[in-house]
């Protein structure tokens, strides 16, 4: 039996720009073809035979090539590692760098469980299976082990709605999230990080994690893309990467010190100068460069922590940490620190009920917290 192929055949242009997109089999060296749908160039996946995602037609499209393979004779339409990688190229092109990085991990592990898997395969047995996988080979904690369910589950509902499959095998699995001791630094380790003499490279990662605290438990990653176009009329203004939240703070006379004794120092525009990467770079780009910076960070934090006597597993994280129980010890009101600290979840407070945004009135709690490191 002749194997059917999709093909996007260039050699007929319609008026639109487009091509159409057939099903081709060879027949005693004759290509029978049969238009399905149409496209443009751009709009084509020569690596999965699809139209990409970022196409409004694309479900519908992929959907008559689908039926048309079916109809041949073909009943495997899509594996599950080819829908997984489908599904996952959209985040790619919506430049979504972290969801992408998550879900392709996670196939990857998927797939080094079970090397040809497929949707008949995972079932709530398969589930347990995989999930001790993660627990005792991979050394994922409860939280994390949650997580990547959530992303399969998420997965198969996408799968149900396409009618690939019928059912979805976590639907009546619930794994249960640790509540997790986050490491913070109480207000004299503050200070005796503030005041430890350090040499330069230790003294700007110092200053890194201090400019966290002072920008209200800024991220890391947001604090390393900052520029001087982020500095605008003695505010720091920037759209946060993990939420595009916007956010402004008042620079307070501490922070304005660290940032004029590090601005300037990077060939590439930054305030601080550990992201090596052009601020004009893809997401991708800039995601790897920030994964680099960050292991830094974290290796020079540990060192300073055991220089200046702090015996705490210190990381850029913690700044966070730190901040938001100073926050919540300070003003004692749940609904202001979760606008201040720009929160939505957090796990040590209780739920939330009016929201507080006026950033001058969200600067004066700032002030509240940060005059408790001072003398």
């Amino acid at each position: 039996m002749p194997y059917p192929k999709i093909i996007l055949y260039k050699h007929k242009t319609y008026s639109d720009g487009t091509h159409p997109i057939m099903l081709q089999v060879v027949k005693k060296g004759k290509a029978i073809r049969k238009v399905i749908a149409r496209c443009k160039t751009e709009d084509w996946l020569i690596s999965k035979l699809r139209v990409s995602p970022r196409h409004l037609q694309a479900p519908r499209i992929n959907n008559l090539i689908e039926n048309a393979l079916k109809n041949y004779g073909l009943e495997k339409i899509y594996t599950f590692r080819s829908f997984f990688e489908m599904e996952n190229e959209n985040y790619r092109l919506r430049q979504q760098v972290g969801r992408y990085h998550i879900n392709q991990a996670l196939l990857n592990q998927i797939i080094a469980f079970k090397k040809d898997v497929d949707f008949e395969d995972i079932d709530e047995s398969f589930i347990y299976k995989f999930a001790a996988y993660l627990r005792n080979d991979l050394k994922n904690c409860a939280n994390t082990i949650k997580a990547k369910m959530t992303v399969l589950s998420t997965l198969f509902r996408k799968a149900i709605k396409a009618k690939l499959v019928k059912e979805n095998p976590l639907i009546d699995i619930n794994f249960k999230r640790e509540q997790s001791i986050k490491a913070k630094l109480n207000v004299n380790e503050l200070r005796l990080l503030m005041e430890a003499d350090l040499p330069p490279k230790l003294a700007e990662v110092r200053d890194m994690f201090m400019a966290c605290v002072y920008l209200r438990g800024l991220r890391i990653g947001d604090l390393l893309r900052l520029t001087a176009d982020n500095v605008k009329e003695a505010r720091i203004t920037y759209v946060e990467s993990k939420t595009g939240k916007q956010h402004s703070s008042a620079i307070i006379p501490e922070l304005q010190i660290i940032i004029d004794r590090w601005r300037g120092k990077s060939r590439d525009g930054y305030i601080f100068s550990l992201l090596k990467v052009k601020e004009s770079a893809d997401p991708f780009a800039k995601h790897k460069a920030a994964n680099r910076a960050v292991a830094i960070i974290t290796s020079r934090l540990k060192r300073i922590a055991k220089q200046v006597g702090i015996d705490k597993n210190l990381t850029s994280h913690i700044a966070r940490h730190s901040f938001a129980v100073l926050a919540n010890q300070t003003i004692q009101n749940t609904t202001i620190t979760k606008d201040l600290i720009g929160h939505a979840t957090l796990a040590i407070h209780e739920a939330y009920i009016t929201e507080v945004k006026d950033d001058i009135i969200m600067d004066g709690y700032a002030n509240q917290v940060f005059n408790l490191l001072k003398h």
